[in-house]
Parts: structure tokens; sequence; C-alpha cells
């Protein structure tokens, strides 16, 4: 059942008194049912990288330090956790009122306080999926950086193999913590891959409803309201580099 749905059924909509056939949205009771019916994330903002030869510019380092060529930097320090609802996980294209809808692309709705824009990272916090990564090992140092997050905390296996075919042991040959790789016993050169448990990570490329509002009368005196927010997100590492600034 979609969110409308649910909320329809849950008589958080009630009828105008002085116009019948209108019918207002309750923002506190919705955001209560999507506490009840939604998953905890974290909500991460993005800036435009800063790291160009001008502001009009379009030479843009490919290894940028900042976003890893991606154009936009993550703002980790601005990260926020709140519940959220996801819907309609697509697993074929399919044509809807917004558009077309790619592999793996899901609507999110969430509270009326939560305001999102164009390639926000949301991660589900409470659950796990798996991630296959190409890794340089750095020339110097015995610390690599992995693209998100490893999960400790669960059953997944970290799975960690070189170009001759060599395993290598998770706390014998090497610890994680977070996107910190470290090296501790035999280490490989060169590339390597890994298999490891993340949190589902999504990016925001399109606000179904991007400004919800209307005003409340309170004694007489007009009081704005934010209306919760809808958004289509698509998982991060299915996502092709893309500026901000095209938005």
């Amino acid at each position: 059942m979609s969110i409308i749905g649910l909320v329809m059924t849950r008589n958080i909509r009630e009828p105008s008194a002085k116009k019948p056939k209108r019918v207002g949205l309750i923002p506190q009771d919705f955001d209560t049912l999507v506490e009840h019916q939604g998953v905890y994330t974290r909500i991460t903002p993005v800036l435009v990288c800063p790291n160009k030869d001008s502001k009009y510019g379009t030479n843009h380092d490919l290894d940028c330090p900042l976003c890893r060529g991606k154009q936009f930097i993550d703002i980790d320090e601005k990260s926020f956790c709140e519940w959220v609802f996801m819907q309609s996980i697509k697993v074929e294209k399919q044509l809807d009122v917004q558009g077309i809808w790619d592999v793996k692309d899901c609507r999110v709705s969430t509270k009326a306080t939560t305001r999102l824009y164009y390639q926000y990272k949301v991660e589900m916090l409470d659950f796990e999926s798996i991630f296959n990564e190409l890794v340089e090992r750095k020339s110097t140092g015995d610390v690599d950086l992995l693209r998100y997050d490893a999960v400790r905390s669960c059953s997944t296996d970290f799975i960690v193999v070189d170009k001759n075919r060599k395993f290598y042991e998770v706390d014998k040959d090497y610890r994680v913590d977070d996107k910190n790789l470290t090296w501790i016993g035999d280490k490989p050169t060169g590339l390597y891959s890994i298999s490891y448990p993340v949190h589902p990570t999504f990016r925001i490329i399109e606000l179904i409803n991007e400004n919800r509002n209307y005003y409340d009368v309170v004694k007489g005196q007009k009081i704005p309201i934010d209306l919760p927010q809808q958004a289509v997100m698509r998982l991060d590492y299915m996502l092709e580099n893309g500026s901000l600034e095209q938005r």
C-alpha cells in the first residue's frame, strides 16, 4: 500500500467544514506515521565541489581528493538521522506519473520538517547490503580508503583478493574501521578487490514535491506550514558522476 493509502486509512486527512471538497493534511500525524512505517536513515547534505580552476570553468581534477571525481562533496558535519518512508524499489523500467524510473529507483517520503535536495545521501542504518570495490594500494603508508563505511556488526564476510588470486583475512592481514582499511600483516601490491558489508546508500535524483507549503489560520493569523517532501532516489554506486551545477 502506498504512503498516501496509509494516510487515508488512518484518518490523517480531515475535511474542512467550510469547504467540504477540500481535504487538509495534518503534518504532525503524517510524521507519526512515517516513524511507525518508515526506516531509520542518516541524511547527508552536499555542496558543489569548490576544487576548480574558476567559477565558470569546466576543468576539474578527476582524482580530486575532495570529491573523488563526483564534482560534489558530502558535508558529513551536517548529517542528521531521521525516519523516512521508502517504497517502490524497481526491478524493471516503468513509466509512472513522475516519468521513467530506472532499475533500483526508490521513492522516499519525509517528515514535514525534513528537507531534501539533489544528490543528498540517504543511508539505511538498520540494514546491510554487499558492495564490491576495486582498490589501489598506496605507495606509502598502510591505510587505504574505501568508498563506504564498512559494517562490522553483521554476519556478512569480508573478502579481499589480489591479482594473483591471493586471499587476505580480516583482523589477521588487515583491520577495517569505517572507511579506513589498515594493513597489519601481508599486503597486496597494486590493485586488489574487496567485498564488504555496507549500509544501503542512495542519492536523491529527482524531487517530486520540492516545495509543498500552505497557510494555516490560527486566531486570525496566517501561519506558514511546510508539508512533507517526496523524492526519487537511486543506489549511489549505480549513479554516474554528475554535477550539481546542472540543477
